[in-house]
């Protein structure tokens, strides 16, 4: 594992427990942190008992929520591994939990139902957004920046709490 993914996923990591009991509160079941290769593979980072949901996660330093409060994707890479876009539109995941926080804790998230995220109206605007397609520090991965209002126009943000 490269250092700078190693960095993110132990800085990650910190907010297990908090992303945990948000998780359980909305979704009524034990929740566990889904093996590496649901991870790596399908977009799949815990998993909720009671349902078999599996849920995407991705935690982000709070700085971020006031300066863009955006939810961001991957989804280009230069090595032609899937993006977590190319695998959200495959069909893996139920939902999306996207939050910011001070470690270990959660201040603001919002879960997003990639159900309704993959209705192909919505995937062809997001598609649409590549055309302001931003690349990460290392220039081998790109992302793509949706904001708040256009998931709110889509209706895919179940829960959040701001």
């Amino acid at each position: 594992m490269r250092e700078d993914v190693r960095k993110a996923w132990e800085w990650s990591n910190k907010f297990l427990f908090s992303i945990s009991n948000i998780l359980e509160k909305h979704f009524k079941g034990l929740t566990f942190v889904a093996p590496p290769q649901l991870d790596l593979k399908n977009c799949t980072d815990y998993i909720v008992t009671s349902n078999e949901l599996k849920i995407a996660c991705r935690i982000r330093d709070i700085p971020y929520f006031y300066k863009y409060g955006d939810f961001t994707i991957r989804n280009k890479r230069l090595s032609g591994t899937k993006t977590e876009w190319e695998k959200i539109k495959e069909g893996f995941g139920n939902f999306y939990f996207y939050g910011w926080g001070i470690p270990p804790n959660v201040i603001y998230y919002q879960i997003i139902d990639l159900n309704i995220l993959r209705y192909p109206e919505n995937v062809k605007i997001i598609d649409e957004i590549d055309n302001n397609q931003k690349y990460n520090k290392d220039h081998m991965t790109g992302f793509i920046s949706i904001p708040r209002t256009t998931l709110e126009q889509f209706g895919c943000i179940k829960y959040t709490n701001y």
